[in-house]
């Protein structure tokens, strides 16, 4: 369906759909189509010896989820979360982006009622405006009045599922379009912390402690492919950055530091620092498994990227700590840095970058230059944590230029097989049959009785050619 113009029955989208029955149904839906995930419940509940409340969360089969999900809407348990995306069972870890392996959807948390022009509106009357003043913005595939709020989710048909062979490809796209989507609707109270791939979010048919109401979720659209969402955001997303750019007249300019991969060219940001937190996880597995070497430096690198899938202090400091304990040898004893200060000067550099302004004009702004941490190239990242030219032949994308040449002459021979050019080995044994059959057919005619210039103009073949020939044979 073509969502460059709105359509007239559109903007009267059936926000009346049908409503979920139970938790446990909403639970079912949001993983359907999926393989085995785990999947996160979480709780804010008070405790009964402080009376003060405690956030907490679990993992779960997904038909254990559901039936849990259930238990607390019987028992009218309040503050209820639920997360969106599958998890891996893997041993040791936990809910952070680094383990998501199945995405199920894109969504929005809206904070309306803190809008003054907002709060007068029910859900459904929001949900409709939403819908009404951005034409671009498909119909959810669901939404939740979460007891104060909205939350919209887009919903795939087919979840991609993320294994060490496709992570540079899901999660980087997903995340991209996620950051727009939700910085694009922040003029409604979308929440800016609700993006990254590891959240929980209100379950319906629980109750919100804040206002004492049940949430409840409605059903209705279709679910979507991946990649037909991915293309109209991305779409929007040029929209709004060349209105951007004429605004502020701005030229693109030459990039001095060019970053390249193993799949060439990085696309964007979310991708290069997607392959550097891998890179930095195979690195300790290069290096026997732990990292006692650059400790404090590659903790620090590993937060940078990872701060662009953990959009709050808490999210970012549960996946830098599980690096810390799975990768880094004596672990409880390194240096701890300000989580936050690196949430929020990545907050600054993205909205910088969102107003069209150039990376070397964004940490110019940011007040740090050239020896800004944050701006991490290759050839630094190598220099530090002194990775060798073997080791980078096992990375990603943290690779100097000799590493990037070796892969663009790899690349470059197999795109020619893969055009019909022959090796040179096939080549050789092609002309060498070829001059054994010319051999063969000269000996025929020179039998018969032609002379060697008849065979030559028979042949198409110069007389030194055709007397080299009967020689050799």
């Amino acid at each position: 369906m073509d969502w460059s113009v709105a359509e007239t029955g559109r903007n009267q989208m059936n926000l009346q759909g049908q409503l979920f029955n139970s938790a446990g149904d909403w639970v079912a839906d949001m993983y359907k189509k999926t393989a085995n995930p785990r999947v996160y419940l979480a709780r804010n509940a008070i405790q009964p010896e402080t009376g003060k409340r405690l956030f907490w969360h679990k993992g779960h089969s997904l038909k254990s989820a559901i039936v849990e999900a259930n238990n607390w809407q019987i028992f009218e348990e309040d503050d209820c979360y639920g997360s969106t995306n599958g998890f891996v069972w893997d041993k040791g870890t936990s809910r952070t982006a680094s383990a998501v392996n199945q995405l199920t959807c894109f969504y929005v948390d809206f904070d309306y009622y803190k809008i003054p022009k907002y709060q007068h509106l029910s859900a459904i009357d929001f949900a409709s405006l939403v819908m009404q003043e951005n034409s671009w913005l498909p119909e959810p595939t669901c939404v939740v009045d979460s007891g104060s709020g909205l939350w919209m989710y887009w919903q795939f048909k087919r979840p991609p599922r993320i294994s060490n062979k496709t992570d540079h490809k899901w999660m980087p796209t997903w995340q991209e379009a996620e950051s727009f989507l939700v910085d694009s609707l922040k003029p409604y109270g979308a929440d800016s912390a609700c993006k990254d791939a590891a959240r929980v979010v209100r379950m319906p048919e629980t109750i919100n402690s804040k206002t004492g109401r049940t949430t409840h979720a409605w059903h209705l659209a279709d679910r979507y492919e991946f990649n037909d969402l991915t293309k109209i955001i991305r779409d929007q997303k040029k929209v709004v950055e060349v209105k951007s750019a004429e605004q502020r007249k701005f030229k693109s300019k030459n990039k001095s530091n060019t970053v390249h991969s193993a799949m060439g060219h990085i696309r964007n940001p979310y991708t290069l620092h997607w392959g550097r937190m891998w890179d930095y996880r195979k690195l300790a597995e290069l290096r026997g498994g732990l990292l006692h070497e650059h400790r404090r430096m590659i903790l620090w690198f590993y937060a940078v990227s990872a701060a662009w899938y953990c959009n709050d202090e808490k999210s970012l400091r549960a996946e830098v700590d599980h690096f810390c304990e799975s990768y880094l040898g004596n672990s409880d004893d390194y240096v701890t840095f300000d989580y936050q200060s690196t949430v929020d000067r990545f907050k600054q550099h993205c909205e910088l970058k969102s107003r069209g302004y150039t990376l070397d004009e964004i940490w110019e702004m940011l007040g740090q230059g050239s020896a800004d941490l944050y701006k991490l190239t290759s050839k630094k990242i190598i220099s530090d944590l002194e990775i060798t030219p073997a080791e980078q032949r096992k990375m990603r994308v943290t690779i100097g230029d000799e590493e990037y040449k070796r892969r663009e002459a790899l690349r470059s021979h197999k795109n020619r097989r893969k055009a019909g050019c022959k090796t040179r080995d096939e080549y050789n044994d092609q002309r060498r049959r070829s001059t054994a059959e010319n051999v063969s057919e000269a000996l025929r005619l020179r039998a018969s009785g032609l002379s060697v210039r008849q065979i030559s103009v028979t042949m198409g073949r110069g007389v030194g050619t055709i007397h080299r020939w009967l020689k050799d044979s």
